[in-house]
């Protein structure tokens, strides 16, 4: 959002990432979307650049004290991440929350959904995707 050590991209928008489709293989983001207003938003531009095959890691509390940077607008519990995934037509591989800190921390592992040549998802297109 600002100009700093080790920013490589200031955002113009906070929800267009100047990525193409696709770029990413792995994305990860901490601690940022409970200061996110609309991080569905945030979300969706991260599944957008996300490889077919990549990952998301995604971190963010389900507790602890109000601290605005500039906002502090929520806390997520573990039915947050799989709705999440439903809305940004992703799937939500795993879920784990740390409960010995102060934060309580929700960890999730997203990833496309498995496809078919033709598009649509099915049980095969998943045993694929995940064999090996």
């Amino acid at each position: 959002m600002a100009q700093g050590p080790n920013v490589d991209i200031v955002l113009s928008d906070p929800y267009k990432l100047p990525l193409r489709d696709g770029f990413a293989d792995v994305i990860v983001s901490g601690q940022m979307f409970e200061h996110c207003e609309f991080f569905w938003l945030s979300f969706q531009e991260m599944v957008r650049v996300l490889n077919p095959t990549g990952y998301i890691f995604l971190v963010a509390p389900s507790a602890g004290p109000y601290h605005a940077h500039p906002v502090d607008c929520y806390r997520f519990y573990k039915d947050s991440y799989p709705a999440l995934a439903k809305w940004a037509d992703c799937e939500c591989v795993e879920v784990w929350q740390d409960e010995t800190y102060l934060w309580r921390d929700l960890t999730g592992v997203f990833r496309h959904h498995p496809r078919n040549a033709d598009g649509t998802s099915s049980p095969a297109a998943l045993a694929e995707a995940t064999a090996g």
